[in-house]
């Protein structure tokens, strides 16, 4: 069962005095794929880490349905909570299969061998992010960007109810950042919750069901992607050298805003 995942009033800092995040109140539920868009600096990927239970808050509290997250072993933590992070030093010696294997640990018990449910799970990672055919690759031998969608099949692998993803398309091309948001959002409609931190408003508005804005530490803005993409919210975080409009289809099959960077005369 998918359980909310809830941040009341998250405070932390790497170093006293210095806050990076600041009273940050957010709630995640099933079914929900929740885009976390900001500038540079804002907190997003401390947020993440808070959320996925690496740092601990300095203050506030953070919820896995109704158990706080400090209590959770990692084992069980990772069961609701799978996290993809922008990068990680991957083994280069170990092949891909190797490594998105290991997202199985939080369903394999001390000294148990894979099952063939284990075996499945991860060839079902492998297609979902189009590794089948790359599955014997060392990782030393891999491009960023196909490293980067290793990580995210290790995540999927796992089958935890929540997602948290820092960055998913930074280094893909075009085809594979669609094809990132729509097995994320397939993930969402069958009853996942996903939080994507991206700096990619037009994919956040074209997949997100919700857009929430983080500003000097702070949740600036939540709210529908055609009521965050807009001047009067982006304007006073990204500044006036945007332009706005709206396109009539979306994996939604609604309207949705787009905004592109373009300097003003």
């Amino acid at each position: 069962m998918v359980k909310p995942l809830c941040a009341t009033g998250v405070a932390f800092a790497y170093e006293p005095g210095d806050p990076i995040l600041r009273h940050v109140d957010l709630r995640l539920e099933p079914g929900e794929l929740l885009a976390l868009i900001g500038p540079n600096g804002a907190g997003k990927t401390t947020l993440i880490r808070v959320l996925a239970g690496i740092f601990d808050a300095d203050a506030g509290d953070v919820r896995i349905g109704d158990r706080p997250l400090a209590t959770l072993s990692t084992r069980e933590r990772a069961r609701d909570i799978a996290l993809v992070p922008q990068e990680l030093g991957l083994p280069g010696d170990v092949t891909v299969e190797t490594f998105v294997e290991g997202g199985r640990y939080a369903h394999l018990g001390f000294f148990r061998r894979a099952t063939p449910e284990d075996r499945q799970a991860v060839d079902r990672a492998l297609a979902a992010t189009e590794l089948t055919e790359l599955r014997e690759r060392r990782l030393a031998e891999m491009s960023s960007g196909q490293r980067q969608r290793v990580l995210m099949a290790r995540a999927i692998a796992q089958e935890a109810g929540t997602l948290l993803v820092d960055e998913p398309t930074a280094s893909l091309d075009a085809r594979h950042q669609i094809q990132t948001f729509e097995h994320l959002l397939d993930l969402v409609r069958d009853g996942h919750a996903a939080l994507v931190i991206t700096h990619e408003l037009n994919l956040a508005s074209q997949f997100a069901t919700r857009v929430a804005l983080l500003h000097e530490g702070r949740i600036a803005a939540t709210g529908t992607p055609t009521e965050i993409i807009r001047p009067e919210v982006l304007e006073p975080v990204y500044g006036s050298d945007l332009h706005y409009g709206e396109l009539a289809t979306s994996p939604w099959n609604e309207p949705r805003p787009f905004v592109v960077p373009w300097k003003r005369g």
